[in-house]
C-alpha cells in the first residue's frame, strides 16, 4: 500500500493541519496551519482558511467557524443553544438536528465539515502531486459516538475513506513516542491538550514503542473560545462603564481603546483554568497513579501556551518542569499521520523508508456505557453502567437483570455518558427482547452482555435463563445521523461541484 495516498488530518475548532507521514503539508499560501473557517460567497462558492477568516468581520452571517461545537450534537443540547446566541450565522433545528442556513440554503454540519476536510485533502494532494483517498482523522477523546460517527460521515462526503477516528491525546502520544528514542524503562506520561474549543487529558504508560492509555478525560466545550468570551464580556462592561451607555442599544460609531494586561486576562479566566486543573486531577485519580509517579507532562494545543495555566499545572505537580519539546500546534496531526502509516505501510515500503514502525496502542473507553433500568423496588429509571469509562479495548462485560413485569417483550435502551439519568446521556440505540419466552413470569433473569472491539463498534446481546435464543444489536448507526443514502448524495454533489 502506498503511504502517499493516505494522510493524517487534525480538524480543530480554530485551525486545520494536514500531515503526510514524515512531512507537514503547507497550504496554498505556504502556512502550516489553515484557519478552521469557511465562507459562502454570493455565487454559492465556498472559501476555506485565512481568506474566509477575513470574511468574519465583513460578512459574518455567511462565515462559519466553531463547526466542531456543532457536529454530532442535538439541537436542544444546552451547550449548543448557548453557542447559538453568540454566533452571527444562523442555526436552525429540524427534527432536533442542527442545520446551518447560508445564502438561502440549509446544510448539515457534516456537509460544512466535509468542505473543510476536502480543502485539507487538496492541500495534501498538491503537496504529494497525486490523489489522497484515505485518512486518519482526530477528534477529542470525550467526543461521544454520535460526534465520532458524524465526523466519519464528513470524511466520507469529502471523498475520503476514514481508516480510523483517533483520539487527539492518543495521537499526541504517538507523536511523542515516534519522536523520542526507544524508551527502555516504563515511563508514565500525562498529556494536557487544550485548544480553541476542547480540553483533552490522557494518562498513559510507554515502554519501548508500546503505548497503554490508562485514563482519559476532558471537556468538549472548554478552550480558547471561552477565554475570548470572558475577555469580550470584560471589554463590553468597560465600554458601558466608560461611556455610560448600553452597547446593545447604541448606534453610531463609538471607539473603545482599552489595555488588557496579562494579570487581567488570567484573573478573568481563573475559573476556567481551575476547571482544567480539576479535570486533570480527576483523570490522574482515574489512572491510579500518584503525582510523583508522572515522569513527563506534555503540553499540546495553542491554549496550553498561556503562562498562568502553565504555572498552575507545574504547581499541581509540585514544580515539575513541563515538556514543550513537541510542536504544540502540529503534534496531533503528526501522530495521525504516523497512525495512518502504521495502518497502511507494507514490509517493502518500510524497508525503503528505513523506518521502525512498531508502535502499538492500547486505548480505553472514554465514556461509560449502560442501559436504562429501574431502581430495585421502584419505578424510578436510571443509567445502569455495564462498561466503565477507561476500560481497555477490546472488552466484554455482562450483568444480569430481572424483568419488572410479565410482559413478553421489553425494550433495551443503550446510552453512553456520565449522567445518572439515562435519557440525559447520548442515546446509542435500542432493541426488543423478541425471544424472551412468552411464558416468562415477573423476575425472569436476563443477561445483558456488551462487547466493544478495537474499532469501537459496540455489540449488545440479551440472553435468557429459560431459553437458548438471544437478541442482539450492533451499534454502528447512531440516532440522528445521516443515512448512507444522504452521505452518498452529498458526496456526489461535492464531486460534481469540484468538477
Amino acid at each position: 500500500s502506498d503511504v502517499g495516498t493516505v494522510a493524517g488530518l487534525q480538524f480543530t475548532r480554530r485551525d486545520l493541519y494536514a500531515y503526510v507521514y514524515q512531512s507537514q503539508a503547507a497550504n496554498e499560501i505556504g502556512n502550516n496551519t489553515t484557519p478552521s473557517c469557511i465562507a459562502f460567497d454570493d455565487d454559492g462558492d465556498v472559501i476555506v482558511g485565512r481568506v474566509a477568516k477575513t470574511s468574519t468581520a465583513v460578512d459574518p452571517l455567511y462565515t462559519v467557524y466553531d463547526i466542531k461545537r456543532l457536529i454530532g450534537r442535538r439541537f436542544d443540547d444546552p451547550l449548543l443553544q448557548n453557542d447559538i446566541k453568540l454566533w452571527p450565522f444562523k442555526v436552525i433545528g429540524e427534527e432536533n438536528v442542527p442545520k446551518l442556513v447560508l445564502r438561502g440554503k440549509s446544510y448539515h454540519p457534516e456537509q460544512v465539515s466535509a468542505k473543510v476536510l476536502a480543502h485539507m485533502k487538496k492541500i495534501a494532494e498538491d503537496y504529494l502531486r497525486h490523489a489522497v483517498t484515505r485518512a486518519v482523522i482526530t477528534v477529542p477523546a470525550y467526543f461521544n459516538d454520535g460526534q465520532r460517527q458524524a465526523t466519519k460521515d464528513a470524511g466520507a462526503i469529502a471523498g475520503l475513506e476514514v481508516l480510523r477516528i483517533l483520539n487527539e491525546p492518543t495521537a499526541s502520544a504517538i507523536a511523542y513516542c515516534h519522536q523520542e528514542e526507544a524508551i527502555a524503562n516504563c515511563k508514565n506520561v500525562l498529556i494536557f491538550d487544550l485548544g480553541g474549543g476542547t480540553l483533552d487529558i490522557a494518562v498513559l504508560t510507554i515502554k519501548g514503542q508500546h503505548i497503554v492509555i490508562k485514563a482519559v478525560g476532558g471537556d468538549t466545550h472548554l478552550g480558547g473560545e471561552d477565554f475570548d468570551n470572558s475577555l469580550a464580556d470584560y471589554c463590553i462592561q468597560e465600554f458601558e462603564r466608560t461611556h455610560s451607555i448600553n452597547l446593545a442599544s447604541a448606534w453610531g460609531d463609538v471607539d473603545l481603546c482599552i489595555k488588557i494586561y496579562r494579570e487581567t486576562f488570567s484573573s478573568l479566566n481563573e475559573h476556567h483554568f481551575k476547571k482544567c486543573i480539576s479535570i486533570m486531577d480527576q483523570v490522574l485519580q482515574d489512572s491510579g497513579l500518584q503525582k510523583s509517579s508522572v515522569d513527563e507532562i506534555i503540553l499540546v494545543g495553542g491554549s496550553s501556551r498561556i503562562p498562568k495555566l502553565q504555572e498552575m499545572i507545574s504547581a499541581y505537580f509540585d514544580g515539575k518542569k513541563l515538556n514543550k519539546r513537541i510542536n504544540q500546534d502540529e503534534a496531533v496531526a503528526y501522530g495521525a499521520a504516523v497512525q495512518a502509516a502504521l495502518m497502511t505501510y507494507t514490509e517493502e515500503s518500510l524497508a525503503k523508508s528505513n523506518q521502525s514502525m512498531n508502535i502499538t496502542i492500547q486505548d480505553v473507553i472514554p465514556l461509560p456505557i449502560g442501559i436504562e433500568a429501574y431502581k430495585k423496588g421502584t419505578k424510578e429509571k436510571y443509567l445502569n453502567i455495564i462498561i466503565n469509562k477507561n476500560t481497555p479495548v477490546p472488552c466484554t462485560a455482562s450483568q444480569t437483570f430481572v424483568t419488572a413485569n410479565e410482559r413478553h417483550q421489553t425494550v433495551i435502551s443503550i446510552y453512553e455518558g456520565e449522567n445518572p439519568v439515562a435519557h440525559e446521556n447520548h442515546f446509542l440505540g435500542s432493541f426488543k427482547t423478541k425471544n424472551l419466552p412468552a411464558s416468562c413470569k415477573k423476575g425472569e433473569h436476563v443477561k445483558i452482555t456488551m462487547s466493544v472491539n478495537e474499532e469501537g463498534i459496540l455489540k449488545v446481546t440479551a440472553s435468557y435463563e429459560s431459553s437458548d435464543k438471544i437478541d442482539e444489536i450492533t451499534v454502528d448507526e447512531s440516532k440522528g445521523r445521516l443515512t448512507r443514502e444522504q452521505v452518498t448524495s452529498f458526496l456526489q454533489r461535492q464531486t460534481t461541484k469540484q468538477d
